[in-house]
């Protein structure tokens, strides 16, 4: 009868170990986004993959001064723009930028927190784009 007990413990507590250890993983769908800080340079090139979006968060009059070729306008002082984030595909890769870096940090912070799976961030803004002569709108 004493064998019998042991064992039962030595079981349940098998088990109990067995579901803490479980609880404590994460699953596929719960793994963190990345952000990426990358150089304007870098940038540029990840751009040319046909997967990604480039997403300006700097305000109108800001995008009137010029752009990125092709970035979407998202900007982060809208009201709505939480929902107009939450409409693009969290599973591409999300290129985000603002003047000088700041805006975009928030924003790549805010769209991980909503669960895209890779944001790239251009480190220093739009003005190190300029700086590095690359392609404006």
């Amino acid at each position: 009868m004493k064998k019998i007990f042991v064992q039962s413990a030595v079981l349940i507590m098998g088990i109990f170990i067995l579901q803490l250890t479980a609880c404590g993983q994460k699953n596929s769908s719960e793994v963190s986004a990345v952000v990426e800080n990358v150089s304007a340079q870098d940038f540029y090139k990840k751009m040319k993959d046909k997967d990604v979006v480039v997403v300006d968060v700097r305000t109108p009059m800001e995008t009137k001064q010029g752009k990125i070729p092709g970035a979407l306008e998202i900007d982060f002082y809208a009201d709505d723009f939480k929902e107009q984030i939450n409409r693009l595909d969290k599973n591409k890769t999300v290129m985000v930028y603002c003047r000088s870096g700041g805006r975009s940090a928030k924003a790549a912070e805010i769209m991980k927190e909503m669960g895209f799976k890779k944001i790239v961030n251009l480190e220093n803004g739009f003005m190190e784009w300029q700086k590095q002569n690359l392609p404006v709108e």
